[in-house]
């Protein structure tokens, strides 16, 4: 309950902040964690010409359109992603922390997943959409599931995402671009986990090239893999975290 009335007060805060608050208008990914909507742009494409099934959308009025982004590239969307167990069937060997307020960020890296027997009836397929939000300035994924034809409830869906986000991190919001409520990971500590990938893949001798700001979607998928391990994202597995 108490948590239901935080996300509250920071959703409103966060709709006034954005309506006065503009993007960054030069590069901040590699410093802070944010992208810029041009940077938002280009990460989309660059997702999408990666040759995964990532396709651009545009919102579903004039009303709802995102003014920083074209028209026809509102936001991201990819459609029947499969996903086969539930948080509590996974015999995981770790999980990701993201950062809290206050606290560090770290990361517990998961041991490969043994190949389990699948139980008819489990099978859930989404859709994800990844929207650019007009207030952390981050990513933002929102989601939505079916089984059996049937729309899952929020509560559904928070049963394949790990641990404690699915109480503190996954929330119930508006997406604006289609006007309808959808779960999401909420986005406020987005740029600090980024910030932090970022580093660490310096740390790593990572190349340059793979923490360009056009490969930030990429990143930021595989942090959602960490996430919801459930579900069988799609992204081109060239970065190593």
């Amino acid at each position: 309950m108490l948590q239901n009335i935080g996300n509250l007060a920071n959703n409103l805060k966060q709709a006034v902040g954005a309506a006065f608050i503009a993007p960054p208008k030069q590069s901040v990914f590699l410093t802070k964690g944010m992208l810029t909507p041009e940077e938002f742009i280009n990460a989309g494409d660059r997702l999408i010409s990666n040759g995964g099934n990532w396709k651009w959308c545009k919102a579903i009025s004039d009303q709802q359109k995102n003014k920083y982004l074209p028209d026809d590239k509102q936001f991201l969307i990819q459609e029947n992603i499969i996903s086969y167990k539930r948080i509590k069937d996974l015999n995981r060997g770790g999980t990701f922390t993201e950062q809290q307020e206050g606290e560090e960020v770290t990361i517990i890296r998961s041991e490969e997943q043994p190949v389990q027997e699948i139980t008819q009836g489990q099978d859930r397929y989404y859709t994800l959409y990844i929207t650019y939000d007009l207030y952390y300035f981050t990513p933002r994924l929102y989601l939505s599931g079916k089984v059996d034809d049937r729309q899952l409830t929020y509560q559904e869906v928070k049963e394949d995402v790990s641990g404690e986000y699915a109480d503190k991190t996954v929330t119930e919001e508006q997406f604006n671009e289609l006007n309808i409520k959808l779960p999401t990971i909420h986005p406020c500590k987005h740029a600090d986990t980024l910030k932090f990938f970022v580093d660490q893949m310096r740390e790593n001798g990572c190349p340059e090239e793979k923490i360009h700001p056009d490969n930030s979607l990429t990143i930021f998928l595989k942090f959602m893999n960490s996430v919801i391990p459930t579900i069988q994202f799609d992204f081109v597995n060239t970065i190593e975290l």
